[in-house]
């Protein structure tokens, strides 16, 4: 569910601030530490999840949905399957 919700997150934040997506900007709206970031985030990768990861020189990671992914438009419906497994949650952001 955690990871789940992570991917959502990525998802509409890259929308809402019109830029790639940083660990920090994930932090303060989870309220988990960088290292559950980190852990969620390889998880995702591991199964292939559409999520793009940039390193900057060495020191700051960027994320991104793959565009090609993003294209289809699924972003609703996937809130709306997170809303079915989670029926305590209200909003996404």
């Amino acid at each position: 569910k955690r990871e789940f919700y992570l991917f959502l997150l990525v998802y509409q934040l890259e929308e809402d601030l019109k830029r790639p997506v940083l660990y920090e900007d994930l932090t303060s709206e989870m309220k988990v530490s960088n290292a559950c970031i980190r852990a969620y985030l390889t998880s995702l990768l591991r199964k292939n999840v559409p999520i793009i990861k940039n390193k900057i020189s060495n020191k700051i990671v960027t994320l991104t949905i793959n565009p090609e992914f993003r294209d289809l438009e699924l972003k609703n419906d996937l809130v709306a399957l997170f809303y079915q497994i989670d029926t305590d949650q209200t909003r996404l952001l």
